[in-house]
């Protein structure tokens, strides 16, 4: 089972991941600071994550961003149903 911590951590991390932040970027949640190392997107299927490393343990978190407009969603779902990665 997830802790509460985690799944606040989780949250507030997939709820960052919506601001562009540059490498080097923290955030703090429940008093770990995450650095931004990297983003990826990828413009023609509308992705794009974020790679957050937790300075206090070391333990990196990628976060996506969800489908937020009709190209995203098509090229998401589209590769789920034929069964190919997106990217």
């Amino acid at each position: 089972m997830i802790s509460n911590q985690k799944a606040l951590i989780g949250a507030t991390l997939a709820q960052h991941v919506y601001a562009d932040h540059s490498a080097g970027a923290e955030v703090v949640v429940a008093g770990h600071t995450y650095e931004v190392i990297d983003s990826l997107s990828k413009p023609d299927s509308g992705y794009h994550g974020t790679l957050y490393l937790n300075r206090d343990t070391g333990e990196y978190v990628f976060s996506h961003r969800g489908s937020d407009d009709i190209k995203d969603w098509y090229y998401s779902n589209s590769a789920i149903a034929l069964g190919v990665p997106a990217l």
